[in-house]
């Protein structure tokens, strides 16, 4: 089983995969669960940093909960969870601390709780070894998309956009070539930050209201020029960056910009991140969306014109375009559990290869 709360803390993914003895992976069955709006709430002052070390204490332990109950549909005949809980920071860049650099994630949901509430093993906290020898902790996805997605001669490229945005590069298998990914920086998050702030709603269903609006060519310009775009290589970001403060700044620099407007140019300041992300790379045949920006169609057609070339749903390959991440997670799981390492150093700047996650064991019965 895999079990994610991603950036845009809608609602626990839940992934039940069955691996059999060749490799072959199937997903059996999946489903999200909504988290609940006072958790929410709390999720979203700490990430806005607000909140006090009491409340991210005890949220650690709630969500362990929350992720035990969303587990309980699918345990039977299960034997592993594989969870990756819900970020609350992420800093993969050093900053001084007590006068030394410090490079460092957080992901909420202690896996002894699930271990004892489901009465099976948990593997959990994937990111910290692929920081501890020196990669961003992300993206981690990738280990799963080289082994779901790769074609014998084409250059693929799985596209993943929830709250952030991010890329898997699969060169054909025969090329030789490492597969890259990086996160190109927002997807959803500043799309729902100036939802919410502005409508009451949690998102943009479908980008209608995007649809009706006008991109704001002087705003892009300006949100453009955020640091974080001019990394290359291995990188990754967060809600740090891409969160609610900025949204609120972009919402003081408003002006007379109708909510429409600010999501359709919100929306393309997403589509033209991941075109210049896709032109960082040596070749691209196909492109492979999925997260919940795949449901928005007023991006997705953004996306597509910015590239003059299709972009297609990862249904198209067999995996729901929502339950990309939870599968993963359940492949990483597996992996951790053989003793063989699931981060791809070429995507997240790592040393060398990494056993990720730490396991926690059920009570003895």
């Amino acid at each position: 089983m895999g079990l994610i709360s991603g950036t845009s803390a809608d609602g626990i993914d839940v992934a039940r995969v069955r691996i059999d003895g060749t490799g072959a992976v199937a997903l059996e069955r999946f489903d999200l669960v909504p988290l609940p709006e006072a958790v929410r709430t709390v999720l979203f002052e700490l990430f806005a940093g607000h909140g006090e070390v009491r409340d991210a204490a005890r949220m650690h332990v709630l969500v362990g909960e929350l992720f035990a109950d969303a587990a309980g549909p699918f345990l039977d005949g299960a034997h592993l969870v594989a969870s990756h809980g819900q970020t609350i920071f992420h800093q993969p860049v050093a900053t001084e601390f007590c006068g030394h650099p410090v490079r460092c994630t957080w992901q909420l949901g202690d896996g002894c709780i699930l271990a004892a509430r489901t009465g099976l093993p948990v593997v959990s906290d994937f990111r910290v070894a692929d920081m501890a020898v020196g990669g961003e902790g992300a993206p981690l996805v990738p280990y799963a998309d080289v082994r779901l997605f790769s074609h014998p001669e084409l250059w693929r490229v799985a596209l993943n956009i929830g709250g952030i945005a991010n890329l898997t590069w699969l060169p054909p298998l025969a090329s030789g070539q490492a597969p890259r990914a990086f996160d190109t920086g927002p997807g959803n998050a500043l799309l729902d930050a100036v939802t919410r702030l502005r409508t009451g709603q949690p998102y943009d269903a479908n980008g209608d209201l995007a649809a009706q609006g006008q991109s704001d060519a002087t705003l892009l310009a300006r949100l453009l020029e955020h640091p974080y775009f001019q990394r290359r290589g291995a990188r990754s970001t967060g809600r740090e960056d891409f969160g609610l403060p900025l949204a609120h700044s972009i919402l003081e620099q408003a002006g007379g910009r109708t909510t429409p407007d600010l999501l359709a140019t919100l929306a393309a300041l997403t589509a033209e991140t991941v075109a210049r992300g896709l032109e960082e790379l040596p070749r691209v045949d196909e492109i492979y969306v999925a997260g919940g920006g795949a449901h928005n169609r007023t991006l997705i057609s953004m996306l597509s014109n910015r590239l003059s070339k299709p972009v297609h749903p990862l249904a198209d390959l067999g995996i729901n375009v929502d339950a990309r991440e939870a599968v993963a997670f359940a492949l990483m799981g597996d992996a951790t559990m053989r003793g063989e390492p699931s981060n791809v150093p070429t995507a997240t700047g790592a040393r060398g290869p990494a056993i990720l996650g730490k396991i926690s064991l059920p009570p003895k019965s």
